[in-house]
């Protein structure tokens, strides 16, 4: 019998990859005289998947991986002023609002009054703690975990150090 709901947080609880794809569009624009939009695009995706080894995931990642393909893209000749607008795409991001999925409130309260709840998400823990503080939800949950990588292993250790049985266990999200 299923005690104990972990849930997912970006894009399940709340909307997160928006701001990522908004992003993106605003420094393919910044770029344009380096390239063709698509190209752009995917030499930062592959810059930033190639990055995560090094910087995790999060803003603070993605900008970084955009400045390094800034960099790459124009070989060498991306402006001061460029790099500026790229950084300013960063900090925006990271202010941005929390906006939950329609119904998360809702169905969280339903099942908190059921389940134990637990938040396990992953991600910079700065930037994911800024997210469920904004977010309004946190009541909801007993626990609450931010992990550099979602694995069958960061799951098992998450359980045992609260003494849970991962056969009442069961993990919802867009990734687990």
């Amino acid at each position: 019998m299923i005690e104990i709901i972990g849930l997912d947080a970006d894009d399940t609880l709340w909307y997160n990859e928006i701001l990522y794809h908004r992003a993106k569009k605003t420094f393919t624009k910044i770029l344009g005289d380096y390239g063709e939009p698509q190209e752009i695009k995917a030499w930062l995706d592959k810059t930033e998947v190639r990055n995560i080894e090094y910087y995790g995931y999060g803003i603070k990642s993605f900008t970084l991986s955009m400045i390094e393909a800034a960099t790459d893209i124009s070989k060498g000749q991306v402006t001061g002023n460029e790099v500026s607008e790229i950084i300013a795409i960063g900090k925006k991001m990271l202010k941005a609002p929390v906006e939950l999925v329609e119904g998360t409130d809702e169905t969280l309260k339903q099942l908190s009054a059921r389940y134990d709840l637990m938040l396990i998400t992953k991600g910079d823990l700065s930037e994911q703690e800024r997210k469920i503080s904004l977010s309004g939800i946190a009541e909801y949950f007993r626990y609450l975990e931010v992990v550099g990588e979602k694995s069958e292993a960061s799951y098992r250790k998450i359980l045992g150090q609260y003494n849970l049985d991962p056969t009442h266990f069961m993990m919802v999200g867009n990734s687990l």
